[in-house]
């Protein structure tokens, strides 16, 4: 099997779809626009490798917007600032934390906390509580610093800069304004459903209701659709009138042990 190097994102993030483009992207190219919408672009990890003309980035986390928005106004300055306290390690985690929920910032400080609070929390979880504050916990401490991703930042910016607009809407106000553009390609990554049936844990967040709100809109849509998501018989359901349905395997860590590590079905639907 050919081996293929893949570009990465300056971000961890869960549910990132490295591991899936290999399934991903044939699917994609093989309904591909001149503009590729994602609402949930998260790591942006599928545009960075997906050609497009045009793109569409958004998302809800706001944080994440600005970052991509200052790193595209000025990549080189973000760096540094981010060098001065990566360099520091983890020791100032959870004061930097604090500074991040409870100080006022400029747009480039808090981008900056930002990418040190992705690289040193525990997973590159992003989570925030009911009153909208950082709650992630520190993640397992080296004594070796970690690196700013400069590589990374600095081609995300030369693929995207120019030709990428930024929103921090719902998913619904995407494809509504999806609905007045002529050859798009949308493709969603939602939060995941859990691979049981329980979805209480997404009870505030994205649940049920809102997994059947974004097949409802793709489906409905007048440009072609994409999904990615488990494939559990909730999901089967859910999707059974897709035009049509690819199913793999991904290797995925379950839980916190890093060695735990076992295969998971997903599924990539279209709707024409």
């Amino acid at each position: 099997m050919k081996n293929t190097t893949y570009f990465t994102s300056p971000f961890q993030w869960a549910g990132g779809k490295n591991k899936a483009l290999p399934n991903l992207l044939p699917v994609l190219e093989k309904h591909k626009k001149s503009l590729f919408i994602e609402p949930f672009v998260g790591a942006a990890n599928v545009s960075l490798n997906f050609k497009a003309e045009k793109y569409i980035w958004n998302d809800f986390n706001k944080d994440l917007i600005d970052s991509y928005q200052i790193m595209f106004s000025n990549a080189e300055e973000y760096i540094n600032e981010c060098w001065k306290l990566f360099l520091d390690g983890f020791g100032e985690y959870y004061k930097l934390r604090d500074t991040f929920n409870k100080e006022k910032l400029t747009e480039l400080e808090r981008a900056v906390l930002f990418q040190y609070l992705n690289k040193h929390g525990f997973n590159g979880l992003c989570r925030y509580n009911k009153s909208g504050l950082f709650n992630v916990p520190i993640g397992t401490i080296t004594k070796k610093c970690k690196n700013v991703p400069t590589d990374s930042i600095l081609n995300l910016v030369e693929k995207h800069k120019n030709n990428t607009k930024l929103t921090s809407v719902s998913f619904a106000e995407v494809f509504n304004y999806a609905s007045d553009i002529d050859g798009c390609l949308i493709y969603s990554d939602p939060p995941y459903v859990p691979l049981t049936s329980d979805f209480k844990y997404t009870s505030e967040g994205f649940g049920k209701v809102e997994h059947e709100q974004l097949k409802t809109l793709s489906k409905e849509c007048d440009n072609v659709a994409i999904i990615s998501n488990h494939w559990t018989p909730y999901t089967e359901e859910l999707y059974s009138d897709a035009d049509e349905i690819y199913i793999f395997d991904v290797q995925r860590t379950i839980s916190s042990d890093g060695n735990n590590r076992k295969k998971v079905q997903e599924c990539v639907v279209v709707y024409y």
